[in-house]
């Protein structure tokens, strides 16, 4: 049996005496005390009258239960209650927030968050709870994988968070899990789907897949029990959390998944949790029958159980025990599972019929009771489970239109104080495994099922059980030695019988292992090692000798007593003994003396941050942003609300931001300007994440729902003073009128690519326009071509062959002519189409014309392009050293120039994260590593960090920082010092070896003569322009010419300064960015400069359209501008090219190896549903900065969060191949072709292509 505490034997004599009148239960010990005089019992005088008495093991103080002998109560580890969740399990790449939320009932003095990405340490923070709740916002996150914990000094709270971050497709397939249940016998799992597609219910049929991570557990096939409606069951296994992923069989690219809550293997187990009278039984997934509460199930059998207790209600608020037999030493043990505090309290003798109450608090807690009836002792137990003690109240419309405001209603029953209510709505088609009350409800049950381990197996055990014989004979051995080394006086004896008492620790060390169950292995490997002892020097001695070879047999049912009861010690005082022998502390190692099991392995051991963040090496890192994909469509902004931001405004940050349609992003200021456009474009995924203050009148939270037709989830969660509350609730947001277009992001010309749009009207007649780059496209029903677009029956889904192109539809209903209309744009996989938003810095003379650029627009100031290239370089995807000090820079402009405190929490939490990122990478004495997973240190960008990193140095004298950033950017600035060393660096250059030492001395005004000299010795003037003396490549270039531009800007020298900042500016990309970190901070600098010199200053002369006006004037125009041409003063001029990156031209500069494997195979045809595994490697090796970037075909997706991902970037960090799991999502006619391209974030000429790839 093993029992929650060791027994310390102090008098083995003793215990043989006493030993009948003792016996251990897992929360009392129990004594009955001295018998009756045996005449008078003779004489019937007295009965059975002993004074019997129950000890509660609850204190760490030793409980005396005998002269010489006595108990230490070791507690179980109960974990603190605590939940860690998120918002969402995947996160677009570079464009979402990622928001934690914490909720501790009792929070701990400290709290810090830990979150590793890939496997790798990545950001680590103090976490400050306000009533018990926090959110911590992670901004713009590298794409992978990731896993957060949350820590109190050593101990996890909670479990582990995981999410992913990549750039992803929602399907148009919704599923909710209306019902389900689990058989707990045949280990089955029902369950009841509402499932819809484009707002409308899904009839046809549907595979159904159990998930556990990336693995299918089972699978069905399952037809509409009614419209919309599925109903099936799958044999659960697995012991990670589980979700269920809907397939539509015959147009797989319609995928969902759902979340099956509380579905671990340790959280859908039954517990039995009282067993007074009827059992209960708690589970977080639901049986027959079964009551929620808690986030789990309580369900309870019929049968009641002849218990000396019963409990009458497992929830209630009156903590009550009904007697049913005459109780002698009646004790009580509770435990409140919410904080694992322990209390005792002594009841006495009770008589039947009477009613004890239980003094426990908490809203979870146990009471564990001991006694004895009718002489004999009994421990039993039960859970109270207390009712929410107020109700969360949340009022939401069930539909609404887009373009129309969500009013969330919210109140908090029964609660005078201010509750900070927890509010997400996300669209349901991204999942979230944790929610609070089920996290919390199942840190409870981990509480229970510690609190009563084995006690269903292991009852009250008498004093024979714990200690055979052989155990108690050890003290004559002991004693034995003891005497030996104290009347032998040959130091050197002495001496090498230290040695051997070191070898009698691996003695303890093997019997601890609780592997080994094989006694005669145990024994073989002790004989071993007590020949070792004897060899060691002390066969000198034959007496001590012959003792120790005569021992092993009664060492052996010693360690295999050990072994059956491993919560014995027996500590012998031998210290004391060695002492009295006068042996010297030097020449004795005390602790072998041991035979120690509060350090059991069964024990559960305290975890450390070591524990916490496992090794290897950072996998691939999937990501698809802006900036790896120029030509495709940017992803709308989804920033949710923080939590303190100003929420009465109820206008979330998608509103702040211009869509691409958008010709002018300084004209949008009024948000309510978004809805006056009936073309739908904005399609946010999450609409708000945030703690709403509620008070007793409550709070009306008002969100605009964007233009999404979707179903939102509309999560709410309340703590209050250690009791907890959660609500849910849909509200679907459709249209009378509606058009759905589906195209995969990238199709080559000649494939067969079926791409679906789907009609809706309330009349049941449309008609319909679907062009192509301006041309008309066939529409299809099946095999019938539609001839006809002008009449259509609706609902109806239609299909068309895709091709590369910007498509257009509209439907319009022909009975109340109300429309609809959407655009998409498909690329060709080898060809990337942008369009390039570069900057011109026009002095007098200079000129642009409207060909080749397709707009120009001149700009009042250079904030735009400024800001953008901030956030642009802030928000970059990869992160070697360099590139994250170029964010951590980015964010110190952004927020030295922020406007309102949600700029400025945004910049420090890309400061942050950065930095905590840059110490994962440190080196002392060395420099920063490429990578944390990496020991090589590249001096170049190593030097670069540097750089970057001192110039945190404006925000150090800001008053207004927390205390987080404060303490983050000096962390920031003394890893520069440090690594300045080793590369021997100064922050003030004493000898100038770069343009990068120039443009800090001409900033601090320092040796402005040797700065110039240094630029004359870069630049030459040959017909009438300034060129670089030496070309290095396209990105140094570039750093040179924007550094020393800034230069000649400090200098006044105007013309010099203006021409090489235009030949920087003029290189902008679409997104407003140049090709690496490296140049767009060079360009910042640059930027900051002319800001600086207000060289935008709205004065001088132009024509426009040959019209001669004032830059004012200019400004004000309201026509489109075909040419600008200055004739005094400067001009600012942002033009749009259209940009075409074909990876055709690139060529195999170097190979690049591709090939798809399934289960270890190589594989070359595809099926639908095959699951593979595509590889990439670079037979040549990797150098540093290499990506690859991945167009998929449209068969094939990586299936994250229940989303489709097709287009995304992988760094190879440091490594030479990448693995990437995909599934085939859909049929294949013919071939399909994709593209893979390798691009080096460093050097812009090093690149290869793959060319065009197939898959059959």
């Amino acid at each position: 049996m093993n029992l929650n505490y060791p027994i310390t034997i102090e008098d083995c004599q003793r215990l043989r005496n006493v030993k009948e009148d003792i016996q251990f239960g897992h929360y009392f010990v129990f004594k009955q005390g001295s018998k009756n005089k045996p005449v008078l019992a003779r004489m019937g005088l007295r009965k059975d009258n002993r004074n019997r008495e129950v000890l509660p093991l609850v204190s760490e103080s030793p409980v005396q239960i005998s002269q010489g002998v006595r108990v230490m109560f070791k507690p179980p580890v109960l974990e603190s209650i605590g939940c860690l969740v998120s918002n969402r399990d995947l996160y677009r790449a570079e464009h979402d927030p990622v928001h934690l939320f914490i909720a501790v009932p009792k929070p701990p003095a400290k709290l810090r968050l830990d979150v590793l990405w890939n496997d790798q340490p990545f950001n680590q923070r103090e976490v400050t709870l306000q009533d018990g709740v926090a959110i911590e916002t992670f901004a713009t996150l590298l794409p992978g994988n990731y896993e957060a914990y949350l820590v109190s000094d050593t101990q996890v709270i909670g479990l582990p968070l995981n999410f992913t971050v990549a750039e992803y497709q929602l399907a148009p397939l919704t599923g909710r899990l209306v019902n389900h249940q689990l058989d707990h016998d045949s280990q089955y799992l029902w369950f009841e789907l509402a499932v819809d597609s484009y707002q409308q219910p899904f009839t046809e049929q549907l595979i159904v897949e159990l998930i556990e991570a990336d693995a299918t557990i089972a699978r069905i096939g399952l037809f509409p029990a009614a419209s919309g409606q599925y109903q099936g069951g799958l044999p659960i296994s697995g012991d990670q959390a589980l979700r269920l992923r809907l397939i539509a069989a015959t147009d797989p690219e319609k995928i969902a998944e759902i979340v099956i809550p509380g579905s671990r293997k340790q959280e859908r187990q039954v517990s039995i949790i009282s067993e007074l009278g009827q059992k209960a039984y708690f589970s977080m997934m639901p049986e027959p029958q079964a009551i929620p509460v808690r986030g789990g199930y309580l369900s309870q059998d019929k049968e009641v159980l002849a218990t000396p207790l019963l409990v009458e209600e497992v929830i209630t608020n009156n903590r009550q025990l009904q007697v049913q037999a005459d109780i002698e030493a009646l004790t009580l043990v509770n435990i409140d599972l919410i904080t694992g505090e322990y209390s005792t309290k002594i009841i006495g003798d009770v008589t039947a019929k009477s009613t004890v109450t239980v003094t426990s608090t908490g809203s979870m807690s146990m009471t564990f009771a001991g006694g004895f009836v009718n002489g004999e002792p009994f421990e039993i137990y039960t859970t109270f489970i207390q009712p929410t003690q107020f109700d969360l109240l949340v009022n939401t419309p069930k539909t609404l239109k887009p373009r129309e405001n969500l009013t969330i209603h919210l109140g908090c029953k029964d609660v005078a104080a201010t509750v900070p209510v927890l509010v997400c709505v996300r669209d349901a088609r991204l999942t979230a495994t944790e929610l609070p009350a089920v996290s919390l409800g199942a840190a409870a049950k981990r509480n229970i099922d510690v609190a009563i381990a084995d006690m269903q197996e292991k009852g009250i055990v008498n004093c024979e059980e714990l200690f055979p014989a052989g155990l108690l004979d050890i003290k004559q051995f002991v004693q034995t030695i003891k005497s030996l080394v104290k009347n032998f006086d040959n130091v050197r004896f002495r001496s090498k019988f230290k040695v051997s008492l070191n070898l009698m620790k691996n003695i303890q060390s093997i019997a601890f292992k609780s592997n080994i169950s094989n006694i005669e292995e145990l024994s073989s490997s002790l004989k071993s090692l007590l020949t070792r002892i004897v060899t060691a020097g002390i066969q000198s001695n034959f007496r001590l000798q012959k003792l120790v070879y005569d021992g092993v047999e009664e060492l052996e049912g010693i360690l295999e007593a050990l072994l059956i009861g491993k919560s014995l010690q027996i500590r012998e005082g031998l210290i004391d003994s060695i002492e009295s022998a006068s042996l010297h502390e030097e020449e004795m190692d005390t602790d072998a003396f041991y035979f120690d099991l509060l350090d059991y392995p069964g024990s559960a051991p305290s975890l450390s941050s070591s524990d916490m963040i496992p090794d290897g090496s950072a996998p691939a890192m999937m990501a698809a942003s802006s900036n790896d994909f120029p030509g495709s469509a940017a992803p709308f902004p989804d920033e949710m609300m923080d939590g303190t931001a100003q929420m009465d405004t109820a206008v979330s940050e998608e509103w702040a931001t211009s869509s691409l349609w958008e010709e002018d992003t300084e004209a949008q200021t009024n948000p309510s300007e978004a809805v006056a456009t009936q073309k739908r474009v904005e399609f946010p995924e999450m609409l708000f994440y945030g703690l709403v203050p509620v008070t007793k009148t409550g709070y009306d939270l008002v969100l605009p729902v964007g233009e999404s037709l979707t179903t939102w989830v509309v999560e709410t969660f309340a703590l209050h003073n250690g009791d907890w509350a959660q609500t849910h609730t849909n509200v679907v947001v459709d249209q009378p009128v509606r058009i759905d277009l589906e195209v995969p992001p990238a199709v080559y010309p000649e494939d067969d690519v079926v791409g679906r749009i789907h009609i809706t009207t309330p009349s049941g007649n449309a008609k319909l326009r679907l062009h192509c780059d301006n041309q008309p496209v066939a529409l299809r029903s099946g095999q019938l071509t539609l001839h006809d677009p002008e009449l259509i029956n609706t609902p109806t889904e239609l299909e068309f062959a895709v091709k590369p192109g910007f498509y257009q539809a509209i439907v319009e209903d022909l009975l109340t002519h109300e429309t609809d209309s959407i655009e998409a744009t498909v690329q060709e996989p080898t060809k990337v189409k942008s369009y390039r938003k570069a900057l011109h810095l026009l002095q007098s003379g200079d000129s642009i014309t409207l060909d080749p650029a397709i707009a120009l627009r001149l700009l009042p100031t250079l904030d735009t392009p400024f800001d953008t290239l901030v956030t642009e370089t802030a928000g970059y995807t990869h992160l070697c050293c360099e590139q994250t000090a170029a964010k951590i820079l980015a964010a110190t402009f952004m927020y030295l120039n922020a406007k309102d405190d949600t700029a400025k929490r945004k910049a420090e939490q890309i400061i942050i994260t950065g930095i905590d990122r840059e110490q994962k990478m440190f080196q002392l004495g060395r420099g920063f590593n490429m990578y944390p997973d990496q020991n090589y240190v590249n001096n170049y960008y190593s030097t670069y960090t540097v750089r970057y990193l001192w110039r945190l140095q404006p925000l150090v004298d800001l008053p207004d920082l927390s205390a987080n950033l404060r303490q983050t950017i000096q962390n920031g600035i003394d890893m520069a010092d440090q690594a300045a060393k080793a590369h021997n660096l100064q922050r003030i250059p004493k000898h100038i070896t770069s343009i990068e030492d120039a443009y800090t001395l001409a900033t601090l005004q320092q040796r402005p003569k040797e700065v110039r000299q240094f630029l004359d010795s870069l630049l030459e003037t040959r017909d009438s322009k300034i060129h670089l003396r030496k070309s290095v490549n396209l990105v140094v270039d570039r750093v040179t010419m924007a550094y020393a531009a800034a230069c000649l800007i400090i200098f006044k020298d105007w013309s010099r300064g203006l021409y090489l900042a235009n030949q920087v500016t003029k290189q902008f990309n679409a997104q407003g960015m140049l090709y690496s970190t490296v140049d767009s901070i060079a360009a910042l600098a640059m930027l900051q400069q002319l800001k600086l010199a207000n060289i935008a200053a709205n004065t001088g002369q132009i024509k426009v359209n040959a019209k001669v006006m004032t830059l004012q004037e200019a400004l004000t125009l309201k026509e489109t501008i075909n040419s600008v041409e200055v004739i005094e003063g400067i001009a600012t001029v942002q033009a749009t090219y259209p940009h075409i990156e074909d990876w055709d031209s690139f060529g195999q500069s170097f190979p690049i190896t591709v090939k798809f494997i399934a289960t270890n195979t190589k594989k070359d045809r595809f099926s639908l549903g095959n699951r593979l595994t595509l590889q990439i490697s670079l037979p040549q090796g990797y150098q540093v900065g290499d990506i690859a970037h991945i167009v998929l075909p449209p068969c094939l997706s990586a299936i994250q969060g229940g989303a489709k991902v097709k287009q995304f970037s992988l760094d190879f960090a440091g490594q030479d191949s990448l693995q990437i799991s995909v599934l085939v999502t859909s049929k294949l006619q013919g071939s399909q072709h994709f593209a893979i391209c390798v691009r080096n974030m460093f050097e812009e000429e090093r690149a290869s292509s793959t060319g065009l790839l197939a898959v059959t």
